[in-house]
């Protein structure tokens, strides 16, 4: 696998969402190899955005992610992340509605 996500490893609709994937791996703290092979593994599974309050350890592993350091990572930053969309939700919906 490649270091970072590059054209062998991803076709060319998959390649933003791959870089996309490749920063939130990046963001979580794990180092730039594995965030491209990770990057590449949520690309192939067709991973969205939407599911991250959905991910488990065990979905993690059924795509080959085991390191139980970058697990932990992963999952606190995934939190993190749905926290952030569901805010922004609210604040779009109700704070900037308000008339």
């Amino acid at each position: 696998m490649c270091l970072a996500v590059c054209d062998c490893c991803v076709t060319e609709t998959g390649k933003g969402q791959a870089a996309n994937w490749f920063k939130f791996f990046l963001d979580a703290g794990i180092p730039p190899s594995d965030a491209g092979n990770y990057a590449v593994t949520f690309t192939e599974h067709r991973i969205q955005a939407s599911m991250l309050s959905e991910l488990t350890k065990d979905y993690l592993a059924d795509m080959g992610i085991t390191v139980l350091g970058d697990v932990i990572a992963i999952l606190k930053h995934a939190r993190i992340e749905h926290a952030k969309v569901c805010y922004l939700s609210w604040f779009y919906t109700s704070v900037l509605s308000f008339k």
